[in-house]
């Protein structure tokens, strides 16, 4: 089991690949914007340097203070199902190149602590809070969080152009900060998550090993060639590891944002 460092006791170890946190939405140590300002970069503080960014001031979601618990939160809004809504991404492998995913890792686990302003997404298909895509060994390789019509969260993975999704594992309430967990056990071929303290949904399946290098990262919309499928809510922290995490350090990790952003877990 890896050790507590960071704030509020996030626990560390080298395959935390990505950690966006809304309080630290400009790096570390560096000041907070006022409330309603908009934001163009998003910073990793993983100290790994995926920085995901938006040039488009009309398209850039918003940081808002005292969200959830007496913290800030990165909103994002829709345009009604169109291609213009809030999203932050990069598409830069270089900037990505130190995520390692690669076919060796015994699977992943990523974690979504955010709130929906609205029950239903702006396409009927999904509102993506985040996508992570890579080029190998197909094109629709790839790990996305998302809200579906009625407020439920759903997980999926993409390997080979064939999709994994566990869904029902709970459905969000407006304005309520929840937590999502998704992982992977390779091992054990599992892939299962969960929605705050509820039941853990899980499927069994065989898929085919992560490219090591990801090509594009997206918080707040799917991938450039589905640009529907956009978030409108709110973001507090995502967390991604290279590496399937046991139940022990998962809850370890939920206490952390629950204590954070008060979610009961």
């Amino acid at each position: 089991m890896f050790p507590f460092k960071g704030y509020y006791k996030l626990p560390l170890d080298p395959s935390l690949k990505l950690w966006f946190e809304a309080d630290k939405v400009g790096n570390v140590n560096s000041t907070l914007p006022s409330n309603g300002t908009n934001i163009s970069t998003w910073y990793d503080i993983s100290g790994l340097g995926a920085i995901p960014s938006n040039s488009t001031a009309a398209n850039q979601p918003v940081f808002n203070t005292n969200v959830a618990n007496g913290n800030p939160a990165i909103t994002f809004n829709s345009d009604g199902g169109g291609t213009n809504g809030d999203s932050v991404i990069t598409n830069n492998s270089s900037i990505l190149s130190s995520i390692d995913m690669s076919t060796t890792a015994d699977g992943f686990t990523v974690f979504v602590c955010a709130q929906i302003d609205n029950l239903t997404p702006p396409s009927t298909s999904s509102g993506c809070m985040f996508f992570i895509q890579w080029s190998s060994p197909s094109s629709n390789e790839q790990i996305q969080i998302s809200q579906t019509s009625s407020g439920q969260i759903n997980s999926s993975i993409v390997t080979s152009g064939s999709i994994q999704m566990v869904g029902s594992a709970g459905n969000a309430v407006v304005n309520t900060p929840f937590i999502n967990s998704f992982w992977w056990d390779k091992t054990n071929t599992t892939i299962a998550a969960q929605f705050n303290s509820n039941s853990i949904s899980t499927i069994s399946s065989s898929v085919s090993g992560i490219n090591a290098t990801p090509t594009l990262l997206a918080i707040g919309q799917q991938k450039v060639s589905q640009p529907t499928r956009q978030f409108d809510g709110k973001i507090f922290c995502i967390l991604l590891y290279s590496r399937y995490l046991s139940s022990e350090e998962r809850t370890i990790v939920k206490q952390y944002l629950g204590t954070k952003y008060g979610v009961s877990v």
